[in-house]
């Protein structure tokens, strides 16, 4: 059976990822290397996503590192 593949404006595939048939991304999604998206997965508008098979990953703006502070 094939099903179609939607992907929306502004979604980055990164190398070694996958879409299986079936699967909507719906725009500005980011898939990590080495994912798998599964089948009939819906992504939603501005998400990134990770792994096999793929977890939503959520970044932060407290996820900033002050490298000056940390000695060696």
């Amino acid at each position: 059976k094939y099903h179609h593949v939607t992907i929306g404006s502004s979604c980055i595939l990164k190398p070694m990822s996958f879409v299986l048939p079936g699967v909507t991304m719906m725009g500005h999604n980011h898939l990590m290397p080495c994912s798998v998206v599964l089948p009939h997965d819906q992504l939603p508008i501005n998400t990134n996503w990770s792994g096999s098979p793929i977890k939503q990953i959520l970044f932060s703006d407290k996820q900033i590192f002050n490298f000056e502070k940390i000695s060696f």
